[in-house]
């Protein structure tokens, strides 16, 4: 089932992405020769107005064929075509993938009361927000029947400071109740679930015998966390989307720019992931039964692919549109030889990228070690 949801989602971006190339081509008159979604052995078929509509077995991917796209010798060629259609057309979609995810993400805040939570992973101020808190919470997952303060504390709040001292993490959170023991503290919560901030106060234990305090199951795995609440208005999918995407080039840089200065790349590794870290992600989301967080997962995929489109690598939309633009620059069309090695280059590029990242993938949710096990190797 999470292959069946991983590869609906894939092909659902995916669509959206090449239909957005394939109506504004027909739109300027192109001759489109093929809409295909996946790849490999043709399962379905139909020519309709000129154009051959394709379902292929490998449902991860897809692509639009037009006329000329490689070649300059028909008068028809997409080449030939005047500058102003081409970009639309090489644009239109990473643009579709844009009105997806403001689509999907307005739904998303609206059914979750246009609140959520993100990585603080860079500074960075979001738009058209009622409220941001930046928290490191240690959030409380269980409380113990002989806890001394369960009449003060409930599951699900998540502890953010401690008489006005915020934290990192769990480990440095017990280093500073160990040192109130014994003494009336305040302690500020917020509710995960409603993003409510409030204080309590209460006298801190003294340490059990067990050398437990709260006598609570605490997990601070999230490390430093954006609460972001946006204003409930139609514009709430615009900002997300508009966030996301430029949040997500912004912490790319900074996770590139830290690896660079200290020589780790761990963290690069764990942030670029391909479709089996997705499908490793839809599986989580799955097993929280949070599928509104999926509706958002799907989004955040378009717009991970409008960016990673739009950028100048041969073979995708961001390639083509560099070459024709130096074209225009330069008033010279280059070779369709010169051209056609420039796009396979990049697509090798492109696969051999793929493959490694996949291996990665597999490495990183432990597949590999667990094949390796279960063939007793």
């Amino acid at each position: 089932m999470n292959i069946v949801i991983t590869l609906l989602i894939l092909t659902i971006i995916v669509f959206v992405h090449e239909l957005g190339h394939f109506l504004t081509a027909k739109y300027f008159k192109m001759t489109v020769r093929e809409f295909s979604i996946g790849f490999g052995k043709v399962l379905f078929k139909k020519h309709y107005k000129g154009t051959d509509y394709k379902i292929r077995l490998l449902p991860i991917g897809g692509f639009v064929d037009l006329e000329g796209e490689t070649e300059s010798t028909s008068k028809n060629s997409f080449r030939n075509r005047p500058y102003f259609q081409k970009f639309i057309v090489l644009i239109a979609g990473v643009v579709m993938n844009l009105i997806l995810a403001v689509i999907l993400l307005a739904i998303f805040l609206s059914v979750n009361g246009y609140k959520f939570a993100i990585a603080n992973i860079t500074d960075y101020e979001f738009n058209n927000t009622e409220y941001v808190y930046t928290y490191a919470p240690a959030t409380i997952v269980a409380i113990n029947e002989d806890s001394r303060v369960k009449d003060y504390i409930k599951e699900r709040e998540s502890i953010v400071e401690i008489n006005n001292v915020s934290f990192n993490d769990v480990d440095e959170f017990i280093t500073i109740l160990q040192t109130r023991q014994g003494l009336e503290t305040e302690f500020k919560f917020i509710d995960i679930e409603t993003f409510d901030v409030y204080t309590k106060t209460f006298v801190v234990p003294i340490k059990n015998e067990e050398g437990s305090i709260l006598s609570a199951e605490l997990s601070g795995g999230l490390g430093d966390v954006y609460f972001i609440k946006y204003n409930s208005n139609v514009t709430s999918g615009v900002s997300m989307s508009y966030d996301v995407f430029v949040y997500q080039i912004k912490a790319l840089g900074t996770v590139i720019n830290n690896a660079i200065n200290s020589g780790d790349y761990t963290e690069v590794s764990k942030n670029v992931g391909g479709v089996v870290l997705v499908a490793d992600t839809v599986n989580t989301v799955l097993s929280i039964n949070d599928l509104s967080f999926l509706v958002a997962f799907t989004a955040f995929i378009s717009l991970s692919l409008a960016f990673f489109n739009i950028l100048p690598i041969p073979a995708l939309d961001g390639g083509h549109i560099l070459i024709m633009t130096l074209e225009k620059i330069s008033r010279r069309k280059f070779s369709d030889r010169l051209v056609n090695y420039i796009t396979l280059g990049g697509f090798i590029l492109l696969m051999g990228f793929g493959l490694l990242v996949t291996f990665k993938d597999l490495i990183q949710i432990g597949l590999i070690d667990s094949i390796k096990s279960l063939l007793n190797l």
